[in-house]
């Protein structure tokens, strides 16, 4: 599989100056989105991506380490894990305040990364799977650094998306170039030590990856709409260059795509849903994880611990585990398409897809919320001539195709899973695994194909006066 180039030059962009709100807590670095329209939402770019950490939180990694090499198993009563479990129980606190006072965002991630898979790992190698009666008690010297770290960079203390694919890569040095010359990247944590989880990463990274190049187009759009804006000569010609970059666009969600496919060539199904899918569990309910604060409410330099996931008395919240919903991308592709009325349905409980921003990277929020501003009203002034109309819905029709392919995965890779499970209980007690519901929370296929359905509904029917006046 030849990764994609991901760093890619774009012409420069005026781009809308919003001073964001920043959470409680969190750092104005973490807001930075200006590295995005190169990059897209793969961590800051391959150069800055961190893989160590400074000598005083060595301990943090070696303890990740020592749980991939065990290895650490889910629901593992075996001696080996629960020895380090212990290790994890009697390691010893370290504050994180010099981290978030230097703002270096590229090891404050990293730093993040580390403790919330020694989370994961923790709280789903344990025998009994918590509940509010018998909850997952975690110990104060990782719950604390781990919620500083968190408030910080403004994201929930639990495994995201970003933190199994955007920030989860290197450049691969001992093999660094494929056959087309661009470098090879590799995974950095793989919670089940498995290839196929590794490849299930490389599948998400390079769609990212191709996601950079669909940002470009868009910023050229951008770009050649506010140049033309208030310029009614070489009208046509200006059509034909948005038409142009929205065919382009449309190329590059197809690459999406057909990415995608490619997850079946090197991750199973069975292994997925078993061995991988488990670890990206979050909190289910409220009460089902406790943070051992240790009596503190406060970090070092007077920050509180306490957050909307966390309470002062260390009871979390329910949180969404790593789930494709928390992929910024293809929010932004709906807020630039202004098809966010269509795919983002309420329902009961609020907006799935609107909740799951919270689980983005504070820059990328930042940035999907700029980008809404940046946009709004491209599609009924942007759209004029008959080749933009039909190259706009040739783009819609490549993201209702890749929803297509997504519902496809997922029945495959979750549903058929769960109903083999349920086949295999004769007891009958298992039924419910047919509805299987997603890492987000939410009915998964249902779900899926009523986004892609509604996908559908965002093409444009163009009125017969516009078409006169092309």
């Amino acid at each position: 599989m030849a990764p994609h180039d991901i760093s890619i030059g774009s012409p420069q962009l005026p781009w809308r100056e919003n001073a964001p709100s920043l959470p409680d807590g969190a750092i104005a670095a973490a807001a930075d989105h200006s590295y995005i329209w190169k990059y897209g939402f793969l961590a800051r770019g391959p150069s800055n991506v961190r893989e160590h950490l400074p000598p005083l939180y060595a301990v943090w990694a070696d303890l990740l380490a020592q749980a991939k090499s065990a290895p650490v198993r889910l629901r593992d009563p075996s001696p080996v894990a629960e020895g380090w479990r212990e290790s994890i129980r009697k390691m010893p606190y370290i504050s994180p305040s010099p981290l978030i006072q230097r703002a270096d965002m590229d090891v404050l991630i990293r730093a993040r990364q580390v403790l919330v898979c020694l989370l994961h790992f923790y709280i789903h190698s344990l025998p009994v799977e918590p509940t509010p009666t018998t909850p997952a008690r975690v110990p104060s010297c990782l719950a604390r650094p781990l919620l500083a770290l968190s408030r910080a960079l403004g994201v929930p203390p639990v495994v995201t998306y970003a933190d199994t694919t955007q920030y989860n890569y290197a450049v691969d040095d001992t093999n660094t170039n494929t056959e087309d010359g661009k470098k090879r990247l590799r995974v950095l944590n793989n919670f089940s030590g498995t290839e196929d989880e590794a490849h299930f990463y490389l599948t998400s990274l390079h769609i990212e990856a191709a996601g950079a190049k669909a940002l470009n187009a868009i910023r050229i759009l951008l770009d050649n709409q506010r140049q033309h804006k208030h310029q009614h000569q070489h009208q046509h010609q200006n059509y034909d260059a948005r038409a142009e970059q929205l065919t382009a666009l449309a190329g590059h969600i197809r690459t999406m795509n057909a990415t995608l496919a490619n997850v079946r060539n090197g991750c199973a199904p069975s292994v997925f849903y078993h061995s991988v899918r488990p670890w990206y569990v979050g909190c289910p309910t409220r009460g089902a994880w406790i943070f051992d604060l240790g009596g503190e409410e406060e970090e070092e330099g007077g920050e509180t611990l306490r957050s909307r996931w966390v309470s002062a008395d260390g009871v979390v919240e329910p949180m969404a585990g790593s789930t494709a919903a928390q992929s910024a991308l293809f929010h932004a592709l709906d807020v630039f398409l202004n098809i966010e009325e269509h795919t983002h349905e309420t329902q009961k409980g609020g907006n799935f897809l609107m909740r799951m921003r919270a689980f983005f990277p504070l820059a990328d929020r930042c940035f999907v919320d700029a980008l809404a501003l940046e946009t709004r009203g491209f599609r009924k002034r942007g759209i004029m001539s008959e080749a933009e109309v039909k190259a706009y819905n040739d783009v819609v029709t490549a993201l209702r195709d890749w929803r297509t392919t997504h519902v496809r995965i997922a029945t495959l890779y979750v549903v058929n899973q769960a109903r083999g499970i349920a086949e295999k209980d004769k007891s009958g007690e298992r039924e419910t695994l047919l509805d299987e519901k997603g890492t987000g929370g939410t009915e998964l296929v249902p779900f899926l194909k009523g986004v892609r359905d509604r996908t559908g509904e965002g093409a444009i029917n163009m009125p017969e006066e516009r078409r006169r006046r092309t």
